[in-house]
């Protein structure tokens, strides 16, 4: 046997289990009580420790040259040390854009030459007509689902979303949407110039959750029409969680995702963190931030994400003196099991079992990894995320493994954190170490959703 992992508390299909797990060729062959186990060349004591199945970051931005600084390496090592051992990798730009196979073969080479964890990629940003066109092979390469913007930069006319909409439903993959109505940030952000705005607060207040839920309406309409399957990224409001919800009462095949930030800040912490909290859509008010917990627990949301997206201050700071030229986006890989385990589970906002689904199970499930993985069971990869409840530090933006080296998290003191992140039966990170290589990350693909 090449690894087991015993003494803990296990989270599997069954719910928590005493005892340990079996590795050999990077899958799990067993699970039984920590007498049972058989040896191994290498033993993980898990006393006082939870074993979850492995956290999969379903939203992150980590490999756009000439966009961000970051890598495949940076972000993945990041990965490691916040207990993420699958990431799903946002649309790059030129010349890696997801929009083409030949763009979409080439990020992939730098992925497999990089990664620490392993990895999946989605197509797009849909923009053109001629993008629709590439969705067919993207499928075949692995792409794990199409994204489009419908309020922002590059952002998708209708008509050829609700055609891609139809070509990805043909294709049996997934649109994964930002959901926001150009037309009016394009009025709000008048508005805010007439008046003279270019203070942090702004960025929400000219940019209101009506904006959301409008476009939330009516993606899910275009996707009701055609069949497809809808995942809307980055949840932000009460108002946006209602139309979510009656979307998913018509018995649509929609799901949601959220994000830490949207549930741990409010539009009062402008003030404190500036415009380097600004983030699209933008952070609400703390009764936005309830419901959506509230959505967590009520199954009306289905993910938690990080959007991690890794600017330095110095890129950040072109926004100091006017909000409006601030690059949207804060690191998350490395803050957002830490925050989840301190904010939610030791808070008692949400249960473990339900952090698992939401972080583990669900995403595995929704874009068709599961149950490959997402969960602890007999066959499926080894990949596990053992933390302490107990563990207690302050969040340094400065020791980051990301390319970011600023968080509005920063100097936050959280209780619960990962300490050992394994996959595939290998340690990648223990204790605030990565210790694994380049490299080892794998491409894995969609087999269809379960």
């Amino acid at each position: 046997m090449d690894l087991t992992v015993k003494g803990g508390k296990l989270l599997t299909p069954m719910g928590i289990v005493e005892g340990g797990v079996a590795v050999k060729d990077g899958k799990i062959v067993s699970i039984s009580k920590t007498s049972s186990l058989p040896k191994a060349v290498k033993v993980i004591d898990c006393r006082r420790k939870i074993v979850l199945p492995g956290v999969i970051d379903a939203h992150v931005h980590i490999f756009s040259p000439g966009w961000l600084e970051e890598t495949f390496r940076s972000g993945t090592r990041a990965a490691a040390l916040g207990g993420v051992t699958t990431v799903l990798d946002m649309p790059s730009v030129r010349p890696f854009a997801s929009t083409s196979a030949r763009g979409f073969r080439r990020k992939l080479a730098y992925a497999e030459r990089e990664a620490y964890v392993d990895f999946g990629l989605y197509g797009g940003e849909i923009e053109r007509r001629q993008h629709i066109d590439a969705i067919p092979a993207l499928v075949a390469l692995g792409a794990m689902g199409f994204k489009m913007i419908t309020g922002g930069p590059g952002y998708v006319a209708e008509d050829v979303l609700i055609d891609a909409f139809r070509q990805i439903a043909l294709d049996d993959s997934i649109a994964i949407v930002h959901a926001e109505n150009q037309t009016l940030i394009d009025h709000f952000f008048q508005l805010a110039r007439q008046k003279g705005r270019v203070d942090a607060g702004a960025w929400a207040e000219f940019r209101p959750s009506r904006v959301e839920e409008e476009a939330i309406r009516r993606v899910t309409l275009f996707a009701l029409l055609v069949g497809t399957r809808l995942h809307i990224a980055h949840l932000t409001s009460k108002n946006g969680l209602e139309a979510v919800k009656r979307a998913k009462a018509a018995t649509q095949k929609v799901t949601a995702e959220t994000c830490p930030h949207y549930l741990l800040l409010s539009a009062k912490d402008y003030r404190r963190y500036g415009h380097r909290m600004v983030v699209t859509p933008p952070i609400r008010k703390r009764e936005d931030s309830e419901s959506l917990w509230k959505g967590i627990n009520d199954g009306t949301i289905d993910l938690i994400t990080s959007d991690h997206c890794a600017y330095c201050k110095k890129a950040k700071d072109k926004g100091a003196r006017s909000v409006w030229d601030t690059p949207p986006g804060i690191p998350g890989l490395e803050t957002m099991l830490p925050l989840l385990l301190s904010e939610g589970v030791n808070k008692s906002r949400i249960s473990l079992r339900r952090l698992t689904q939401v972080m583990s199970e669900a995403p595995a499930r929704i874009f068709g990894l599961y149950p490959q993985k997402g969960t602890i069971r007999q066959g499926a990869d080894a990949d596990l995320t053992i933390v302490d409840l107990k563990r207690r530090y302050r969040i340094d933006a400065e020791s980051f493994e990301c390319a970011g080296d600023f968080s509005p998290f920063d100097g936050w003191r959280v209780r619960g954190g990962p300490v050992i992140t394994v996959v595939r039966g290998n340690v990648v990170a223990e204790y605030g170490q990565v210790v694994g290589s380049a490299g080892f990350g794998r491409f894995t693909k969609p087999r269809g959703a379960v």
